[in-house]
């Protein structure tokens, strides 16, 4: 008798490596998922985080594309994100909001779905009192365009970007692992076990930048985990049933913001849902997913031009 191996793929996959031998052991585990055609996360060991790093660096240089190998990293971003660009802002009158769960507790019964948060979103714009000038980022800019779409009276100018609000957008690898029952948890799992410092060294791997990525090592805890992976199993096919209401909503001073090595939302996107909005598009170069905080000052000097 004989076997045969056919290579198949099954989707992203996930590795969990020890201290020693991190770069042999690592390798032996990522060459044959890309082989078969499978998306790698991988988590670092604690004791040797930079040998990782070093090996998606090595496949970059080698011509893997962007996102097809990534390092563990989350989405513990809160209110904190906008202080670079607040501090370049002339405008004394803005407001900073904190998604439920993330940095802050959220209301009872929560189930934390992409519905449960544009209906806060709404609810927050409303208590204002007036059409305000949004700006969002990532999961912020998907909600912002929701009640953009479905409450257009609240919102006078939409500044947002890094948010795939896309019907023809597939899901980043790590997205796709918080997606899957059991998978994501184990995931989100690894990752509070591991130490500050690493953990922020896996998200400067992502590409956050060095400080945002302390704070994000600092923000994330079991209730921000419980939160994403909820929001993500129920956004798995957001663009499909929300970009029609984007497509029709009225016309309004729109500016769309990407960074142009972002590994987790093409610039396609970005420049689709330019075209959707009629808007400004502005790339910034060598700029990964965190562009508020990277190019807090060029954000703010569109931002103006956007507001006059």
């Amino acid at each position: 008798s004989r076997s045969i191996v056919i290579p198949q793929p099954v989707g992203p996959t996930a590795t969990f490596t020890p201290w020693n031998f991190p770069i042999y052991l690592l390798a032996k585990k990522v060459a044959a998922a890309l082989a078969a055609g499978c998306t790698v996360i991988s988590k670092p060991p604690e004791e040797t985080p930079a040998s990782t790093g070093a090996l998606g660096r090595a496949l970059s240089d080698a011509g893997i594309p962007a996102g097809v190998f990534q390092l563990v990293h989350g989405v513990p971003d809160t209110e904190r994100l906008w202080g670079p660009l607040r501090h370049e802002l002339d405008r004394r009158d803005a407001v900073t909001l904190t998604l439920p769960g993330f940095g802050t507790d959220p209301p009872p019964d929560w189930c934390a779905t992409k519905e449960e948060y544009a209906a806060w979103l709404r609810t927050e714009l409303e208590h204002i009192g007036e059409p305000v000038d949004l700006v969002a980022h990532d999961w912020g800019a998907i909600l912002a365009q929701r009640v953009a779409s479905t409450h257009p009276n609240l919102v006078r100018t939409l500044a947002v970007g890094s948010g795939p609000l896309d019907r023809d957008y597939e899901w980043h690898a790590m997205a796709q692992l918080w997606q899957t029952p059991d998978a994501g948890e184990q995931l989100m799992e690894a990752l509070s076990s591991t130490s500050l410092e690493d953990r922020a060294a896996g998200f400067m791997a992502g590409g956050s930048p060095t400080e945002l990525a302390r704070i994000q090592a600092g923000q994330l805890d079991d209730r921000m985990a419980r939160c994403i992976l909820a929001l993500y199993r129920s956004a798995v096919t957001v663009g499909a049933e929300w970009q029609g209401a984007v497509e029709a909503m009225p016309h309004r001073p729109a500016v769309v913001f990407h960074g142009a090595d972002d590994p987790y939302v093409d610039v396609g996107v970005a420049q689709r849902l330019a075209t959707r909005l009629d808007a400004q598009l502005v790339i910034y170069p060598e700029c990964s997913h965190w562009w508020p905080w990277a190019h807090a000052t060029e954000t703010a000097q569109a931002l103006t031009e956007l507001w006059r």
